[in-house]
């Protein structure tokens, strides 16, 4: 999502551009970037462009973005309880989660036996298409 845009800082979108960033790794757009993990000094997914790509209606999961971010969103609260992680009130709870623990989450959400891999490998893949377009 270009910089500037309306729901910059919506839950949906910051919540999908972790979970972009959690794929392909970019680095921080500012120091104070809370969304963008900063785990590379090379652009990612978010800056290639995955919420386009995500939000475009072709893809077949745009209409579905708000519910995948819920579902991610509580995906993280759980995640957060079991191990002990902290979360404040304000940022969504994927997006507090250090890179590792978005990490580990992400890989037990795409993992074999998972009931909702298919979605959750059907949004890497499309992060993955932004950055290699």
């Amino acid at each position: 999502m270009p910089r500037g845009t309306p729901d910059a800082e919506s839950t949906e979108t910051r919540t999908l551009e972790a979970f972009a960033d959690t794929i392909l790794p970019g680095a921080k757009r500012t120091p104070e970037d809370l969304t963008v993990a900063g785990r590379s000094q090379d652009a990612g997914a978010v800056e290639a462009g995955a919420l386009e790509v995500l939000r475009t209606p072709a893809t077949g999961v745009a209409s579905g973005l708000a519910e995948f971010t819920g579902l991610l969103n509580e995906h993280a609260r759980r995640y957060a309880e079991q191990h002990g992680v902290s979360l404040e009130e304000g940022p969504p709870p994927f997006v507090q989660l250090g890179f590792e623990d978005r990490t580990a989450l992400v890989t037990a959400l795409t993992s074999p036996g998972h009931p909702e891999k298919e979605f959750w490998v059907m949004l890497a893949l499309f992060c993955n298409m932004a950055y290699d377009s």
